[in-house]
């Protein structure tokens, strides 16, 4: 039970970071908004005709307002409206008089103050989340492990040959997760910039592009073996140590790989992506745990396979 309500706030910190990046873009373009109504502040009655819901979970749900200027109708949507308006009811508005479609209810700072209340808010979730997720890890070092997880000492070790390849992969629902979690963030950056017309060009698929990068680096996470060297890619660059150099395996948490470089140096590497704490779904555990007793046993059989430069 532990383990998915750990999941179920990792997720909701994660998409409360994305609605503040959002929000936080929402805020500097409205803030040039609303420089531009003050600067050019005309009055006005408007009408408040329906409220309009948002397309999708991520969107916001409009209040759609009309007012006229000479013969031109003018439609606005906003994200509030002062309290105890009624559907058409009529309202004080103040628009820009240069861009009529940038408008906000009299006195107020109209769609501003709505993404600064949505910044306070995901912070909020986000404190709430870091809180409810220490806890819960306290709380679990402080009960001590669960013996009933498997180990890698629980796991049948596979024999190798000398010479066999391997290659480790994190779990498919790790790596799902951090191809969708991660590029999330400069994806929604450049979505949400299709809605600010004084972005630069350029700006939009940088952020579209930068998040599919993400994507395919993340999706390249894993562990090859072969030709006596252990080949790590993860987040970082690629790193190759040679099998006999390789001092050490820590399997529990976060696997880390220790070796000596040709200097003598102790060095070690985290493998991203095989992570195996308390916190781990069952099946994500599992397979992580099998993958590390894999690695260990390979490198049993290669150590004395002359190595490769390091």
């Amino acid at each position: 039970m532990s383990s998915a309500l750990i999941s179920l706030l990792a997720a909701s910190a994660a998409l409360s970071l994305i609605g503040i990046g959002a929000e936080v873009i929402e805020i500097r373009r409205q803030a040039r908004i609303q420089h531009g109504i003050d600067a050019r502040s005309e009055r006005v009655a408007g009408t408040y005709q329906y409220y309009e819901r948002a397309d999708s979970k991520f969107g916001d749900d409009k209040y759609v307002v009309t007012f006229t200027i000479g013969d031109r109708r003018v439609e606005v949507r906003l994200r509030s409206l002062p309290k105890g308006i009624p559907r058409g009811a009529l309202l004080c508005l103040e628009y820009d008089a240069e861009q009529p479609e940038n408008a906000r209810p009299c006195d107020t700072r109209g769609d501003l103050d709505d993404a600064r209340e949505g910044v306070l808010i995901g912070v909020g979730f986000v404190v709430g989340s870091a809180t409810g997720l220490g806890l819960l890890i306290w709380r679990r070092r402080r009960d001590g492990p669960d013996a009933s997880r498997e180990t890698v000492n629980d796991v049948p070790v596979p024999a190798y040959a000398r010479g066999e390849e391997l290659t480790l992969r994190p779990s498919p629902i790790a790596r799902a997760t951090y191809t969708l979690v991660f590029p999330a963030c400069p994806a929604v950056v450049g979505v949400a910039m299709f809605q600010d017309p004084t972005v630069r060009p350029w700006a939009i698929p940088c952020a579209l592009g930068l998040a599919a990068l993400m994507a395919v680096w993340l999706l390249r996470i894993r562990v090859q073996c072969s030709d006596g060297t252990v080949h790590v890619y993860g987040i970082l660059p690629g790193r190759h140590i040679p099998a006999s150099a390789v001092t050490g395996l820590t399997a529990i948490g976060t696997p880390v790989l220790q070796w000596r470089d040709r200097s003598g140096r102790r060095r070690s590497m985290s493998l991203f992506g095989f992570w195996n704490g308390e916190g781990a779904y069952e099946r994500v555990h599992r397979h992580n745990i099998r993958e590390m007793a894999r690695l260990r046993a390979w490198i049993a059989a290669n150590r004395e396979v002359s190595p490769t430069s390091v």
